[in-house]
């Protein structure tokens, strides 16, 4: 954050950031910020303000300026890409700025890696790329080679659950949650608001179970989930398993 704010201060923005780092750290969250600073018609000491015309514009992605671009289905297209070259050629309607924000970067194909490769090469003077991207190693080498790297850390435990007691979880509840997001904001409050918790806890009881009517039941509950919520709540299990043999392996020979 205080790299981006040096460079805006001092006028020396970078044509094309990319932003890496794992799931939920704040990397969409500081992309729009980033953004809406750009955009943003108020005071400097007040931007971005979320409140002027065009910060509410941001937030609802119908910015002139601002074009948003995400995986269809399970890759970033070519096609998608030239409605990106088609945008940029054209200046700025409202800011100084044009800003094309690109989600999962890793997931474009390899037609349309290279046809953003060539706008990275050569890009306006008015535009500015950010990149989100858990693994940037996915990625064709030359784009990272043509971006600025700002590296999103996992956030320490403590500020994590500090920021859940905040929003009203319980002391134990936040903790538990703290732990188990490894670092990621955004895992824990997923956990959390999409109840996994209680789900993983019905899913143990029916593992144990001697019926089949219990691990019906959960397994009609767990093909209600979607793919994201499905992986995330196999995560949780995995995180426990990982903490035990840890546990087995390091610290109980040397208790």
């Amino acid at each position: 954050i205080n790299l981006l704010k040096r460079a805006i201060e001092k006028n020396r923005l970078s044509h094309a950031y990319l932003f890496y780092g794992m799931r939920g750290v704040g990397k969409k969250t500081t992309a729009y910020a980033f953004a809406g600073t750009l955009f943003c018609r108020a005071s400097e000491e007040e931007k971005p303000c979320s409140t002027c015309p065009s910060c509410k514009k941001l937030t609802k992605a119908i910015h002139p300026d601002f074009m948003l671009i995400f995986p269809e289905k399970k890759e970033i297209t070519i096609s998608q890409i030239r409605k990106v070259r088609e945008f940029i050629r054209y200046r700025p309607v409202e800011a100084e700025y044009q800003v094309v924000l690109i989600e999962e970067a890793e997931k474009m194909n390899p037609e349309a890696a290279n046809a953003l490769l060539k706008s990275l090469e050569e890009p306006p003077v008015y535009t500015i790329f950010i990149l989100l991207t858990q693994n940037p190693s996915r990625m064709l080498p030359t784009i990272p080679s043509r971006c600025q790297p700002v590296r999103f850390n996992p956030i320490p435990t403590a500020k994590v659950k500090e920021f859940l007691k905040k929003r009203g979880f319980e002391e134990a509840v936040a903790e538990t949650l703290a732990e188990l997001s490894q670092g990621s904001m955004g895992i824990a409050l997923e956990i959390a608001e999409k109840g996994l918790l209680e789900e993983l806890s019905a899913f143990v009881k029916a593992f144990y179970s001697s019926g089949f009517e219990k691990k019906f039941r959960i397994a009609e509950r767990l093909a209600r989930l979607s793919q994201s919520e499905l992986e995330l709540f196999f995560y949780l299990p995995l995180f426990f398993l990982l903490l035990e043999h840890f546990f087995f392996l390091q610290v109980l020979p040397k208790l």
